[in-house]
């Protein structure tokens, strides 16, 4: 071939280039893991009410899918021995589907099968059947109340959660277990706080009163710490009861509360037992704190969980028309100009006809208990980019709003120049451009200060793709580094899902570069005098999951930093990179692991977590106080 001709070049340079792709994508597909999604909280399918019934049939055929991918996708299912245990446990499962079962009830059998992979990312995603209007967040030392959406509740944020349902913190932690597929408790932990505030969960760990009343709630009890002793409150010690009406007996999983019962030396006769009204009092008071209970409603998909001011198109006013006639957050919409409200299409008609008709809207909601009638004038509103008009009344319905402190960029830093040291957050794994210059310009910062110590904080990061801790190797010093390995099981469903060309860089990355991690051109290095030689620490907490966990593991098991904080949620060696799937009855989603990730160093195994080497736990009373001990550890140095 003669190099000399034009044509010639072109032809061998594009040849080249295409390697060189090809290459570039094998060794991403040996690192990267699979976008995650840990938010448990809501599916896009499945039944409208956690009570609704379900016919053995659709149980069966569900279920007959859920464990036919499994069996096929996953690889633990390489195993006959896995396999065949699997198998009789889905058997099992499958002969206590012979008479309608309502929806938490399937959910919940269908789930134990699936958590009894113990594999966090292969899950049965709860479908959205109601919240609760109360935030939980679960600390080293208990539960702590960091939010609440209904105004008329007598519980506040800094309380610590006593029980719910009659079910201490620690017989919470138990049931959860079997509910939510896992590597280790602290993902438990973790997710616990969204899968308590879901109605269908809820359900399933009998927690739920009031189905007969039409308000179904569910019995809150909380200690509020003394306010002249805000040192007081302590840990308990498991099993320990402080308030003689809360129930310390364990309940079977599945089924309903019974009601509270103390021992038999502490029991007072019916008539002197505690009275907690709906309206929920103070109840008693201990050396600890006030004990408050409350019944707590729950929101489904039709309750107004915050109103909106909206500028009127006609008048120039903003303001919510809703909130004007009385109507507030924790109202459920039972019925909008006389006819019954089912869906939010039903809600959103019926405003758009009053609206054109220029006349008011009659609703009909249910607060605490009470059925209340209010009238609503909806108001016109023209969307941007749109010369049509909508109608609206200024009410936000079903979910939780997103807080102030959650709105944070997903990626960015600061330098400390006091306390000398330089913070890189990353709240989720996205390889993007302006991520990567992100990097770039904090190191240069980093140099130009003389910063000696910089933290990566993965606290809140809950996976995405593993290629991002290439901008920090970047300027890294390190030789002959080792990545994860990885092994993918192939199946028909996954010949469906990925693409002929990207499972075949999957097969070229595991068989010629399996836990090899490439230097430049490949990776990219920092000149000599760009490399940061100082100390690194990542921070890890129970949130920390999948490709967050193999980010602080490369780095920890190459001996390039120092793990701060609590120990992660994921697993350094773990199953990942999923399909995803939806059942063909009831729409729920679920996704299945084909592919198991090994840590950079085996010989650290087995471990069913990332453990700290500078372990700084969070409390009760920082959450209550809004301190975080893991950036005083930092301020304070070694």
């Amino acid at each position: 071939m003669n190099l000399r001709r034009p044509w010639v070049r072109i032809l061998a340079f594009s040849f080249v280039m295409l390697l060189a792709a090809a290459f570039w994508a094998a060794i991403r597909v040996i690192v990267a893991a699979e976008p995650d999604d840990a938010n448990p909280s809501t599916s896009r399918h499945g039944p409208s009410h956690a009570g609704a019934l379900l016919q053995p049939q659709q149980m069966l055929e569900d279920l007959q899918y859920i464990s036919s991918v499994i069996q096929q996708v996953h690889p633990a299912m390489s195993s006959r021995s896995a396999l065949d245990e699997f198998a009789a446990r889905a058997d099992a499962t499958k002969a206590a589907l012979h008479q309608p079962l309502p929806a938490w009830r399937f959910f919940a059998l269908a789930n134990a099968l699936v958590a009894s992979l113990q594999d966090a990312h292969t899950s049965l995603w709860p479908p959205g059947a109601g919240t609760l209007p109360v935030g939980l967040s679960w600390a080293e030392d208990g539960i702590v109340v960091s939010r609440v959406l209904d105004p008329t509740l007598p519980i506040q944020s800094g309380d610590e959660l006593v029980s719910l349902g009659g079910r201490t913190p620690e017989q919470l932690l138990a049931h959860l277990s079997a509910w939510i597929p896992h590597g280790n408790a602290y993902w438990v932990k973790a997710v616990g706080s969204q899968y308590l505030g879901n109605a269908l969960v809820l359900q399933g760990l009998g927690l739920v009163c009031g189905q007969d009343t039409g308000e179904e709630t569910v019995r809150m009890v909380v200690r509020r710490p003394t306010a002249s002793r805000p040192d007081s409150v302590q840990p308990r010690e498991s099993g320990a009861s402080q308030d003689s009406d809360i129930s310390q007996v364990p309940q079977g999983f599945g089924t309903p509360a019974e009601p509270p019962q103390t021992s038999q030396e502490s029991q007072a006769p019916p008539s002197q037992e505690p009275q907690v009204p709906q309206e929920s009092r103070i109840a008693s008071q201990a050396s600890m704190g006030t004990i408050v209970a409350a019944e707590v409603p729950i929101w489904s998909g039709l309750t107004i969980t915050r109103t909106v001011a909206n500028a009127d198109a006609a008048t120039g006013r903003t303001f919510s028309p809703a909130a004007e006639a009385g109507l507030r957050p924790g109202d459920r919409i039972l019925k909008a100009d006389g006819a019954p409200v089912l869906s939010t299409d039903d809600l959103g008609r019926a405003i758009q006809e009053c609206g054109q008709e220029g006349r008011d809207l009659t609703l009909e909601v249910l607060r605490r208990g009470q059925r209340l009638e209010f009238t609503v004038r909806p108001i016109p509103r023209r969307d941007p980019g749109s010369s049509e008009t909508s109608y609206v009344i200024g009410v936000m319905l079903g979910g939780v709003p997103t807080s102030e402190a959650e709105k944070r960029p997903w990626f960015g830093w600061t330098i400390d120049r006091s306390a000398g040291y330089g913070l890189f957050w990353l709240d989720e794994c996205n390889n993007t451009k302006d991520y990567r210059r992100a990097v770039d310009e904090f190191f240069a910062a980093v140099r130009n200060d003389g910063i000696q110590r910089i933290a990566i904080d993965l606290r809140r990061n809950g996976g995405g793709d593993s290629m991002v801790v290439s901008a920090f190797l970047k300027y890294l010093p390190y030789r002959d580094l080792r990545a994860p390995s990885r092994s993918t099981r192939s199946s028909p469903q996954l010949s469906q899902q990925r693409s002929f060309w990207l499972r075949s860089l999957t097969w070229i990355g595991e068989t010629f570069f399996n836990g090899r991690w490439f230097p430049y051109p490949i990776q990219p290095r920092a000149g000599a005098n760009q490399l940061f030689r100082g100390q690194v620490y990542v921070l890890t907490s129970w949130h920390s999951f999948s490709s967050a966990v193999d980010f602080a593991a490369i780095l920890s098991d190459n001996r390039l930093a120092q793990v701060v904080g609590d120990p992660t949620g994921g697993t350094p060696t773990e199953y990942g990179d999923t399909l995803n799937f939806t059942t063909p009855d009831t729409g729920w989603d679920f996704t299945v692991s084909t592919t198991r990730f090994v840590r950079p160093d085996p010989a650290r195994d087995p471990a069913d977590a990332l453990y700290p080497d500078v372990p700084v736990p969070t409390t009760m009373r920082d959450i209550r106080e809004g301190r975080d001990p893991v950036s005083e550890w930092l301020r304070q140095g070694e």
